[in-house]
């Protein structure tokens, strides 16, 4: 369990600037060619933690796992063999305590992020924190503080803004190559295999299919259309009986700018594969992503009212996490980065809102008090 770590939110932690590398960890002597890039640890040894392993080698001249920390040591071996990196030799405490780690990656099961997070501000390190980056606004709220108050960047895991379709969708919209923008429809459909091999997921505690997954689309469609300004929702249990947080979820949303939009999300599709969907519908055309494909129609753009498709790179899943984590590199550089807590909070603010609206069957309005 990871009970031992979350008790760390309440202790005090001297401040430590991530400028002191020091060159040895009792018996163990740092390289010093490593001292040059930005020293992180991967903390949690799970399913996207594989992503977080191989994502990061593109920056391993400024930023390097120099080390993988798990409550479960075994994992956390296997997980270091695996991927050749080295586990951390000694307690989550020592790692707090630890002047040479700049900062930590937390790759863990949502409802500990709170507690971890604090804690590893209020020691001193940068945060680089799944999404959701928390289960309530409370909680956000909290890590942001903690991140101001210590002076260091909490960075949530936005990585689909950085994906080349969407990256190219957004450009479209602001070129007005789609017209005036009016519906965006997101589908986010999975099975139940989702949550069997993360079975923590199915907690009640954890939040559900919508902090899991449609909080992407949260984040997404704010990047491309700006902030939601009301929110209804529907939400299901059927079709994976072990799973004790809403399945299946429809949500509902209004932009401050008028657009309207739907996101639906499942983990109970029994057959025909995965799907992820996002289109965005202008008057004078759309563009769909799937996957790492682009379907484009735009008169404007191509001359004519035919699907246009940009294929993406197969490995472009792994570069956007690149991308998020080079937004920890630049904080560790002290240079400017775009992702923070607080576009965190703006994810999730959409979803707790989401489920304000099912258990009242009334609309909610953002933005939401804490």
């Amino acid at each position: 369990t990871w009970a031992d770590t979350s008790r760390n939110e309440s202790s005090s932690m001297a401040h430590r600037s991530s400028n002191v590398r020091p060159a040895s960890l009792g018996s163990l002597r740092i390289p010093e060619e490593e001292l040059v890039a930005g020293r992180a640890v991967l903390v949690g040894c799970g399913n996207i933690a594989r992503v977080h392993a191989r994502a990061i080698m593109p920056l391993r001249a400024r930023l390097t796992f120099t080390y993988v920390y798990d409550a479960d040591p075994a994992r956390a071996a296997a997980f270091a063999e695996e991927h050749g990196l080295r586990v951390y030799p000694g307690s989550w405490d020592d790692l707090l305590a630890d002047a040479s780690v700049d900062a930590v990656d937390l790759c863990l099961p949502h409802h500990v992020h709170r507690a971890m997070t604090i804690a590893a501000l209020d020691a001193g390190k940068h945060v680089l924190c799944e999404k959701p980056i928390a289960l309530t606004l409370e909680d956000a709220d909290a890590m942001i503080e903690a991140a101001r108050r210590n002076g260091r960047a909490l960075i949530p895991v936005h990585n689909q803004q950085f994906g080349g379709p969407i990256r190219e969708m957004k450009r479209l919209i602001e070129a007005g190559v789609l017209g005036e923008v009016y519906l965006v429809e997101t589908n986010g459909i999975e099975g139940p295999d989702t949550v069997n091999v993360r079975p923590w997921l199915a907690g009640s505690d954890e939040g559900g299919v919508a902090m899991a997954q449609t909080v992407h689309y949260s984040y997404v469609c704010q990047y491309l259309l700006g902030p939601i300004n009301l929110v209804s929702c529907f939400t299901s249990t059927k079709g994976l009986p072990g799973m004790k947080a809403p399945v299946t979820s429809v949500i509902l949303v209004e932009f401050t700018s008028g657009v309207l939009g739907e996101m639906t999300s499942t983990f109970a599709q029994g057959g025909g594969g995965l799907e992820h969907r996002i289109t965005v519908y202008g008057t004078k055309g759309y563009a769909t992503r799937v996957f790492g494909r682009l379907d484009v129609v735009s008169e404007q753009a191509y001359g004519d009212l035919n699907v246009h498709t940009q294929e993406f790179p197969r490995d472009s899943f792994a570069g956007e996490f690149t991308e998020v984590l080079r937004q920890l590199a630049d904080a560790i550089d002290g240079k400017a980065h775009t992702l923070r807590g607080e576009e965190g909070r703006a994810a999730i603010e959409v979803i707790v809102a989401a489920y304000r609206s099912a258990a009242s069957g009334a609309a909610v309005t953002l933005p939401l008090e804490s």
